[in-house]
């Protein structure tokens, strides 16, 4: 793939997004022309890029005469930094002297060392080794669905009020023991060799039943097929998470996962709808929880929660770490409100999606901070952003290309209907089921709207292509069918490009210009699970 790449006139595109400035991914009504042209020059040009021969030098044999520029990508971090990357995830900073003579071919002494060591370059004895790094980055297409979610129930005895998947105490319905155990089944049959099964809901604890049945027979699987298996459940943590569920979810080696908005104003203004005392029960889950694992392990409990963010968490960035670390839990994973279900509908709660960036940056500084304290809290989105950087994968499906959909995650419905990922079952309706528990799995991954989805999420479709972090993003085309009615994407209309570009344009400055948020980051990586 890397070395058949055409050239794309990167110089056409990259004068009108400069000319475009900064924000150039993140129109409004009043864009600039520079970024109708952008667009317009995206839409009727692939075809022509695409046919037109390829500009590299070769030998006899097709192999490109070395030394060459690899096709890179270039951005402005600013204070006069750029970061250059490829597509195998390899990248360097560049000062603007550096950026100048890259683009010019003019490379000499440490600056053309620095961009063979990071592929920018390829010579003989780098191409091997960026063969082998793109294969690595790459490496989660031969592998097939890793994560595969069981949809328990629908119900949940809360009504939040950015429940993407609408759930409520009235709904009715759940994943019989039978349908439990087929779809277990159905994932034991995906060609990776280890695999997680999660439980969601609704409240999946609503139906422990089912819960109980699929872990049993994914053991006995697990004997059979010598594959590897995980379990993780997603719970809201209050009533239905009783001390007898909680013990042998501990005891099966379950990975628990509950809702924390922070501080009880918030989280109950989010969560407790017709629910008084929603963050209290939490709390007091959180202790028996401890209670429980202290004793049956001599190693320290590890407590996952995750927050969603609305309007009123905003304001209250330093006091939702804080409420983290007084419940002991050092991970925090600060989440948009995905707009599907109620979370598209509640403008109450929503915001831009700047708003929620200078939000998570607020958050990022304040767990800096902590840890110059000596409490070693973690942002979850800043570590998968580092793991992308620096170790070339994450294993988070929402940051790469193609995306998880079918690819790497499938979604089995109470029904016994299969799904290509979480959002698609919450969208429901045809469009996103590619089969049912009784047919193989094999059928719903071959089938046509599978293949839709993973085609839809190849960001080298997209104006992605032109952009540095490329190799560390990805996009959703199931989110964006759900807000435009279309399966491909204009990226330039997606809050996710805002967002994610964002983040990880964040984390590289930091790194760039702060020598004690570098320490942090490199510590963060050696402890990261």
């Amino acid at each position: 793939m890397l070395l058949s790449r055409r050239i794309y006139p990167r110089q056409v595109a990259g004068d009108l997004v400069r000319e475009a400035g900064p924000n150039w991914r993140t129109p409004d009504a009043d864009a600039s022309p520079a970024l109708e042209r952008l667009n317009h020059w995206l839409a009727l040009s692939a075809e022509r890029i695409l046919k037109a021969p390829p500009v590299t030098p070769c030998d006899a044999s097709g192999r490109p005469v070395l030394p060459v520029l690899n096709f890179y990508r270039t951005a402005e971090l600013g204070n006069d930094v750029f970061v250059a990357s490829v597509d195998s995830g390899s990248w360097t900073f560049l000062d603007r002297t550096e950026h100048t003579a890259l683009r010019s071919g003019d490379l000499s002494g440490e600056l053309e060392r620095r961009l063979e060591a990071s592929h920018i370059l390829l010579t003989e004895q780098n191409l091997d080794e960026y063969v082998e790094r793109l294969g690595r980055h790459y490496g989660f297409l031969n592998e097939g669905p890793t994560l595969h979610i069981l949809v328990v129930t629908p119900r949940c005895n809360l009504t939040c009020v950015y429940c993407q998947a609408s759930s409520a105490p009235s709904l009715s319905g759940g994943m019989t023991t039978d349908v439990a155990r087929t779809a277990v089944e159905r994932a034991f049959e995906t060609p990776a060799d280890s695999l997680i099964i999660e439980f969601q809901g609704g409240e999946p604890l609503l139906n422990f039943d089912a819960v109980r049945a699929a872990i049993e027979r994914a053991r006995q699987l697990e004997e059979l097929t010598q594959k590897r298996v995980e379990f993780s459940l997603i719970s809201n943590f209050t009533e239905p998470a009783t001390e007898e569920k909680l013990a042998f979810l501990i005891d099966a080696g379950v990975s628990v996962c509950f809702s924390l908005d922070g501080p009880a104003q918030i989280h109950d203004a989010n969560r407790g709808m017709g629910h008084p005392g929603c963050h209290q029960a939490v709390v007091r889950n959180i202790g028996v929880f401890r209670r429980l694992w202290e004793a049956r392990n001599t190693t320290p409990v590890v407590l996952r929660a995750m927050m969603t963010t609305t309007r009123a968490s905003l304001p209250h960035a330093r006091q939702v770490v804080e409420s983290y670390i007084r419940e002991g839990i050092n991970r925090i994973a600060i989440r948009p409100v995905t707009r599907l279900g109620r979370g598209l509908a509640a403008r109450a709660v929503t915001y831009e999606a700047p708003e929620f960036v200078s939000f998570w940056k607020q958050v990022v500084d304040y767990v800096l901070e902590t840890r110059e304290r000596g409490v070693e809290a973690r942002e979850v989105y800043l570590e998968l952003i580092l793991k992308k950087l620096f170790t070339g994968e994450s294993g988070f499906m929402d940051l790469r290309s193609p995306c998880g959909a079918s690819f790497g995650q499938v979604v089995y419905h109470h029904d016994g209907g299969i799904y290509t990922c979480d959002e698609g079952r919450m969208i429901g309706g045809p469009n996103f089921r590619i089969g049912d528990i009784s047919q193989p799995l094999a059928c719903a991954l071959r089938s046509d709207r599978a293949r839709a989805v993973i085609e839809a999420s190849m960001t080298e479709h997209y104006a992605c292509d032109f952009c540095a972090f490329r190799p560390f993003c990805g996009v959703c085309p199931v989110l964006h069918w759900a807000h435009r009615g279309t399966l491909v994407p204009n990226i330039l209309e997606e809050d996710r490009c805002v967002i994610f570009g964002s983040m990880i344009r964040h984390v590289l400055s930091l790194f760039a210009a702060s020598p004690d948020a570098r320490a942090h980051f490199e510590r963060m990586l050696c402890d990261a699970d």
